[in-house]
């Protein structure tokens, strides 16, 4: 489990000019609950570049993990910022916007793994496992305005 603190969160993006940090950005989230299932939709601005699988081969394994551990790490700020509840299990739907040319579908597989991990750091699901995540949904990328994940759990709080 990656665990560190908003400031020093802060530190880490300070490092990487022209993004969106936990300080200068509230979060987006959005809580609904439908026949008693929660919808939770919460919405991350990119902390490092949105990954690629392809580019990912091409990193040096430290580049790679410091991308991963950005993304993780936000998810998980991003998360307890909202006061996202704990949920028993969850249906996971990821879409990601993307400034200039979008990517393939699938293709950002590395951002949405580390987002995932970051929700299991941030207590909202107990595990990525079979057992707490039923099914993942990642949608083709979007052009948008800035790069930006946005992931929809849909499951039972608990």
């Amino acid at each position: 489990m990656v665990t560190i603190s908003a400031a020093e969160f802060r530190a880490l993006q300070r490092r990487r000019a022209g993004t969106a940090s936990p300080a200068q950005a509230a979060p987006l989230v959005q809580l609904d609950e439908q026949e008693g299932v929660t919808v939770v939709t919460l919405m991350i601005p990119a902390p490092a570049r949105l990954l690629t699988t392809n580019a990912e081969r091409r990193l040096h394994w430290s580049e790679r993990a410091e991308v991963v551990r950005s993304w993780r790490v936000a998810a998980q700020v991003y998360a307890r910022q909202a006061r996202v509840p704990a949920l028993r299990w969850a249906e996971v739907e990821f879409a990601i916007a993307k400034r200039g040319r979008a990517a393939d579908a699938g293709a950002h597989h590395p951002v949405t793994k580390a987002v995932l991990g970051g929700l299991v750091d941030a207590g909202v699901l107990a595990d990525d496992d079979p057992a707490h995540v039923v099914q993942i949904v990642e949608l083709p990328p979007v052009r948008g305005e800035a790069d930006a994940v946005t992931v929809t759990l849909r499951g039972e709080a608990g």
